[in-house]
């Protein structure tokens, strides 16, 4: 169990870091308020990370950034839950 914990943190935290690189300081601000609203929702199950990743989306203005994150945090989630637990390789 603990090892479930460890890796949905390193999850959270690969997907934060793609957040922060597509809005920059700011994103620490953000990804607090998204995760009080994930907290208010009660988001739970497979699709708690889609419902945070999308908020966290909704917060990128640039529709080719937005898309970048939203391609970026794809392949952490299927490379981090596919198995080998490890993230992509980065290019």
């Amino acid at each position: 169990m603990a090892s479930q914990g460890s890796r949905s943190q390193r999850l959270l935290a690969l997907i934060d870091h793609e957040f922060k690189s597509a809005v920059g300081p700011i994103g620490e601000i953000l990804i607090e308020d998204t995760r009080q609203i994930w907290r208010r929702k009660g988001w739970k199950g497979p699709s708690a990370l889609r419902h945070y990743i999308s908020e966290l989306a909704s917060n990128i203005e640039s529709e080719r950034d937005k898309q970048a994150f939203l391609e970026a945090t794809s392949k952490v989630v299927y490379s981090m839950t596919s198995g080998t637990g490890q993230p992509p390789a980065r290019r």
